[in-house]
Protein backbone atom coordinates (compact mmCIF):
# COMPACT_ATOMS: atom_id res chain seq x y z
CA UNK A 1 0.00 0.00 0.00
CA UNK A 2 2.87 2.41 0.72
CA UNK A 3 3.08 5.46 2.90
CA UNK A 4 0.35 8.07 3.07
CA UNK A 5 2.49 10.45 1.02
CA UNK A 6 3.08 7.86 -1.71
CA UNK A 7 -0.64 6.99 -1.77
CA UNK A 8 -1.48 10.67 -2.20
CA UNK A 9 1.15 11.06 -4.93
CA UNK A 10 -0.21 8.06 -6.80
CA UNK A 11 -3.77 9.47 -6.70
CA UNK A 12 -2.46 12.93 -7.64
CA UNK A 13 -0.73 11.55 -10.77
CA UNK A 14 -3.88 9.67 -11.89
CA UNK A 15 -6.14 12.66 -11.31
CA UNK A 16 -3.85 15.13 -13.07
CA UNK A 17 -3.69 12.78 -16.06
CA UNK A 18 -7.49 12.43 -16.08
CA UNK A 19 -7.90 16.21 -15.95
CA UNK A 20 -5.34 16.76 -18.73
CA UNK A 21 -7.10 14.15 -20.86
CA UNK A 22 -10.35 16.10 -21.01
CA UNK A 23 -11.34 17.18 -24.52
CA UNK A 24 -11.40 21.02 -24.65
CA UNK A 25 -15.08 21.24 -25.62
CA UNK A 26 -16.06 18.79 -22.86
CA UNK A 27 -14.03 20.87 -20.39
CA UNK A 28 -15.78 24.10 -21.48
CA UNK A 29 -19.20 22.45 -21.15
CA UNK A 30 -18.28 21.03 -17.73
CA UNK A 31 -17.06 24.49 -16.63
CA UNK A 32 -20.44 25.97 -17.67
CA UNK A 33 -22.39 23.29 -15.78
CA UNK A 34 -20.26 23.72 -12.65
CA UNK A 35 -20.71 27.52 -12.79
CA UNK A 36 -24.50 27.14 -13.04
CA UNK A 37 -24.56 24.74 -10.07
CA UNK A 38 -22.29 27.00 -8.02
CA UNK A 39 -24.31 30.15 -8.72
CA UNK A 40 -27.42 28.28 -7.52
CA UNK A 41 -25.90 27.55 -4.10
CA UNK A 42 -28.00 29.27 -1.38
CA UNK A 43 -24.94 30.58 0.50
CA UNK A 44 -23.91 32.58 -2.56
CA UNK A 45 -27.19 34.46 -2.59
CA UNK A 46 -26.42 36.01 0.81
CA UNK A 47 -22.61 35.97 0.83
CA UNK A 48 -21.10 39.44 0.64
CA UNK A 49 -17.40 38.49 0.67
CA UNK A 50 -16.45 35.53 -1.52
CA UNK A 51 -13.00 33.95 -1.67
CA UNK A 52 -12.41 32.17 -4.98
CA UNK A 53 -9.26 30.96 -6.69
CA UNK A 54 -8.04 32.24 -10.05
CA UNK A 55 -7.97 29.08 -12.15
CA UNK A 56 -5.02 27.57 -13.93
CA UNK A 57 -5.77 26.24 -17.45
CA UNK A 58 -6.45 22.66 -16.29
CA UNK A 59 -8.57 23.57 -13.26
CA UNK A 60 -12.30 24.23 -13.17
CA UNK A 61 -12.44 27.66 -14.81
CA UNK A 62 -13.25 30.61 -12.55
CA UNK A 63 -12.60 33.67 -14.74
CA UNK A 64 -16.28 34.03 -15.71
CA UNK A 65 -17.31 33.42 -12.10
CA UNK A 66 -15.04 36.26 -10.97
CA UNK A 67 -16.76 38.57 -13.45
CA UNK A 68 -20.23 37.33 -12.41
CA UNK A 69 -19.53 37.93 -8.70
CA UNK A 70 -18.31 41.40 -9.59
CA UNK A 71 -21.57 42.13 -11.43
CA UNK A 72 -23.41 41.05 -8.28
CA UNK A 73 -21.42 43.68 -6.35
CA UNK A 74 -19.86 41.08 -4.08
CA UNK A 75 -16.47 41.74 -2.54
CA UNK A 76 -14.19 39.18 -4.17
CA UNK A 77 -10.96 38.05 -2.58
CA UNK A 78 -8.44 35.75 -4.21
CA UNK A 79 -5.44 33.87 -2.84
CA UNK A 80 -2.00 35.43 -2.93
CA UNK A 81 0.88 33.18 -1.90
CA UNK A 82 3.46 34.70 0.42
CA UNK A 83 6.11 32.25 1.56
CA UNK A 84 4.28 29.21 2.96
CA UNK A 85 0.94 30.92 3.51
CA UNK A 86 -1.97 32.23 1.51
CA UNK A 87 -3.03 35.80 2.13
CA UNK A 88 -6.30 37.06 0.71
CA UNK A 89 -6.34 40.11 -1.54
CA UNK A 90 -9.21 42.02 -3.08
CA UNK A 91 -9.88 41.29 -6.74
CA UNK A 92 -10.78 44.19 -9.03
CA UNK A 93 -10.43 42.82 -12.56
CA UNK A 94 -8.77 40.12 -14.62
CA UNK A 95 -6.59 42.86 -16.14
CA UNK A 96 -5.14 43.65 -12.70
CA UNK A 97 -3.60 40.19 -12.23
CA UNK A 98 0.01 39.15 -12.62
CA UNK A 99 1.74 35.77 -12.45
CA UNK A 100 2.81 34.89 -8.92
CA UNK A 101 4.30 31.79 -7.35
CA UNK A 102 3.73 28.59 -9.36
CA UNK A 103 2.46 30.76 -12.27
CA UNK A 104 -0.84 31.39 -10.48
CA UNK A 105 -2.43 34.74 -11.34
CA UNK A 106 -2.64 37.06 -8.33
CA UNK A 107 -3.60 40.71 -7.77
CA UNK A 108 -0.87 43.27 -8.28
CA UNK A 109 0.70 44.91 -5.22
CA UNK A 110 -1.96 47.58 -4.66
CA UNK A 111 -4.71 45.08 -3.73
CA UNK A 112 -6.08 45.31 -0.19
CA UNK A 113 -5.51 42.46 2.24
CA UNK A 114 -8.65 40.90 3.72
CA UNK A 115 -8.56 38.77 6.90
CA UNK A 116 -9.82 35.23 6.31
CA UNK A 117 -12.36 35.56 9.13
CA UNK A 118 -14.17 38.28 7.13
CA UNK A 119 -14.98 35.87 4.26
CA UNK A 120 -18.50 34.41 3.97
CA UNK A 121 -17.65 31.47 1.69
CA UNK A 122 -14.48 29.86 0.32
CA UNK A 123 -14.42 28.31 -3.17
CA UNK A 124 -11.34 26.16 -3.63
CA UNK A 125 -9.70 24.01 -6.28
CA UNK A 126 -8.38 20.51 -5.82
CA UNK A 127 -6.66 17.70 -7.64
CA UNK A 128 -9.10 15.14 -6.19
CA UNK A 129 -12.00 14.99 -3.73
CA UNK A 130 -13.90 12.19 -2.05
CA UNK A 131 -17.53 12.02 -0.97
CA UNK A 132 -16.65 12.74 2.66
CA UNK A 133 -15.37 16.16 1.60
CA UNK A 134 -11.67 15.42 1.78
CA UNK A 135 -9.55 17.26 -0.75
CA UNK A 136 -6.22 16.41 -2.30
CA UNK A 137 -4.25 19.41 -3.54
CA UNK A 138 -0.71 19.73 -4.82
CA UNK A 139 0.70 18.55 -1.48
CA UNK A 140 2.07 21.81 -0.16
CA UNK A 141 -0.69 22.40 2.43
CA UNK A 142 -1.50 26.02 1.51
CA UNK A 143 -5.28 25.59 1.61
CA UNK A 144 -5.19 23.38 4.71
CA UNK A 145 -3.32 26.14 6.56
CA UNK A 146 -5.68 28.83 5.23
CA UNK A 147 -8.85 26.93 6.13
CA UNK A 148 -7.82 25.35 9.45
CA UNK A 149 -9.83 27.77 11.63
CA UNK A 150 -12.58 28.58 9.12
CA UNK A 151 -16.16 27.78 10.09
CA UNK A 152 -17.97 29.26 7.06
CA UNK A 153 -18.85 27.05 4.06
CA UNK A 154 -16.03 25.61 1.99
CA UNK A 155 -16.95 24.63 -1.56
CA UNK A 156 -14.66 22.52 -3.74
CA UNK A 157 -14.94 22.68 -7.53
CA UNK A 158 -13.98 19.61 -9.56
CA UNK A 159 -14.74 17.63 -12.66
CA UNK A 160 -16.53 14.31 -12.16
CA UNK A 161 -13.34 12.44 -13.06
CA UNK A 162 -11.71 13.98 -9.96
CA UNK A 163 -14.13 12.36 -7.48
CA UNK A 164 -12.61 9.23 -5.95
CA UNK A 165 -14.14 6.67 -3.56
CA UNK A 166 -11.85 7.68 -0.69
CA UNK A 167 -8.76 9.76 -0.06
CA UNK A 168 -6.05 9.06 2.48
CA UNK A 169 -6.11 11.93 4.94
CA UNK A 170 -4.43 13.22 8.05
CA UNK A 171 -5.79 15.21 10.97
CA UNK A 172 -4.75 18.54 9.42
CA UNK A 173 -6.54 17.85 6.09
CA UNK A 174 -9.56 20.15 5.88
CA UNK A 175 -12.88 18.83 4.58
CA UNK A 176 -15.14 20.70 2.18
CA UNK A 177 -18.81 21.20 3.06
CA UNK A 178 -19.88 20.97 -0.59
CA UNK A 179 -18.22 19.65 -3.75
CA UNK A 180 -19.63 20.70 -7.10
CA UNK A 181 -19.01 18.84 -10.36
CA UNK A 182 -20.69 19.15 -13.72
CA UNK A 183 -22.93 16.19 -12.82
CA UNK A 184 -23.73 16.64 -9.15
CA UNK A 185 -23.54 18.64 -5.99
CA UNK A 186 -22.13 16.59 -3.14
CA UNK A 187 -23.26 17.82 0.29
CA UNK A 188 -21.04 16.61 3.11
Amino acid sequence: MGTLASQKNSIRKKMLLARRSMVPEAKREADREIAIRLMGEPILKTAEIVCIYVSLPEEVATHELLVAFGRQKKTIVVPHIVGKTITLCTFSSLNNLTAGMFGILEPRGDALLVPSDMVDVFIVPGVAFDRKGYRLGWGRGYYDRLLKDITVPRIGLAYSCQIVPGLPHEMYDIQMNVIITQNETIEV
